[in-house]
């Protein structure tokens, strides 16, 4: 970022792809928003990604953190849900991310944790 004289981190190289994309579907939202929805979704895919690779089990810390940002993720999202837009954000992550495969194993497990979570404990209305 410093060495090519970027403002910010969604300029660098593997994350200017994804965060193009991220402008392009979620446009009905502002810049700083659409910012904090893309590495809500970078970092639940990462984490569900991991546990499932690496066959993982969260501690409860580590298990609210991640609530907290499905809650953070949807309530910027102005409680919709829409796993198709979050899919096509997804798979652009794992392609700007070769190097990490397990990232494209679990696009359908993020996914649907993050809906397993939203059905049983989020209590806003999800309808489109």
């Amino acid at each position: 970022m410093i060495v090519n004289g970027f403002d910010k981190i969604q300029e660098v190289d593997y994350l200017k792809k994804y965060f193009e994309k991220a402008f392009t579907i979620f446009s009905e939202f502002d810049e700083e928003e659409i910012i904090i929805i893309g590495e809500l979704i970078r970092v639940l895919h990462r984490i569900f990604s991991d546990v499932k690779h690496f066959q993982l089990k969260l501690n409860r810390r580590q298990r609210q953190y991640k609530n907290k940002m499905i809650i953070a993720l949807i309530d910027k999202l102005r409680g919709k849900f829409d796993p198709e837009r979050i899919k096509s954000l997804l798979e652009i992550h794992t392609e700007v991310q070769p190097w990490h495969p397990e990232l494209k194993e679990s696009i359908e497990e993020t996914l649907i944790e993050i809906s397993r979570y939203l059905s049983f404990y989020y209590k806003k209305d999800l309808r489109e």
